[in-house]
């Protein structure tokens, strides 16, 4: 990654943490740990410049973060002083979730559970079997993505496949949960500022596409007997990825 740099702090029993990174950018990655050093989820992260982002707690918190950002450089050809922000469908999709009555009921987000269990990237087996011990979990990634672009640089518009993987202890709550993921995934549209909202409330230009569902299982090493369930859903997703949510 050309120009990374990183940025840590920690707090102590805190709802709400403002982080002054100063890195100069909002391309941004962040990782959560709590005082006992295991990755969390915060309830939300908003970037709000290009030195400061926001994290929220469902609950008094303390924790430590690690912010690491990347100087976007310019397209090979693109305009001088042309947008370079980015924010990926897996970003806007945690926060769109976290507004879905469902998805709260079945990944947490309120107490007494504060943290919303859907996360942004692939867990280790062992993580996932120590969130999954929590209640069902959630984990988006993005198996591939299209983007058209030519002499002026990448466009703005994206087609990531990403797949959404529903883990659970009991293998018909993990099929349930993944029926709620799809529900959701057709209300959303990640292409307008004014349809950032779920359900959306015109038709969508960029719809979502569903593209299938299959079972699997990983080792449980926190219960040998048992596995951990799994359901994974596969999308082709419109994504603006020059547009933020709001």
């Amino acid at each position: 990654m050309p120009g990374a740099l990183a940025y840590t702090t920690s707090w102590v029993a805190q709802t709400s943490v403002t982080v002054t990174h100063n890195l100069g950018t909002t391309a941004v990655s962040v990782q959560v740990f709590d005082a006992a050093g295991n990755i969390v989820e915060p309830q939300g992260v908003q970037v709000t410049g290009v030195n400061t982002l926001v994290l929220t707690f469902g609950q008094a918190f303390t924790g430590s973060i690690v912010v690491i950002g990347v100087a976007l450089p310019t397209p090979v050809g693109a305009p001088s002083g042309g947008p370079t922000n980015y924010t990926s469908a897996q970003v806007k999709l945690r926060i769109l979730a976290q507004q879905n009555v469902n998805l709260v009921a079945d990944l947490g987000g309120v107490l007494p559970s504060p943290q919303f269990r859907w996360f942004n990237r692939q867990l280790w087996p062992g993580e996932v079997a120590k969130q999954a011990a929590n209640g069902t979990c959630v984990t988006c990634t993005q198996a591939g993505n299209i983007r058209q672009g030519n002499q002026s640089g990448i466009g703005n518009l994206e087609w990531p496949r990403l797949t959404l993987t529903v883990y659970d202890l009991d293998s018909e709550t993990a099929r349930s949960v993944a029926n709620d993921v799809i529900n959701f995934m057709e209300t959303v549209d990640l292409c307008s500022n004014a349809q950032f909202g779920s359900p959306v409330m015109a038709p969508n230009q960029n719809p979502v596409s569903y593209l299938g569902q299959r079972d699997g299982m990983i080792p449980n090493p926190q219960s040998p007997s048992g596995p951990v369930y799994a359901v994974h859903t596969d999308f082709r997703v419109g994504n603006r990825a020059d547009l933020s949510i709001n």
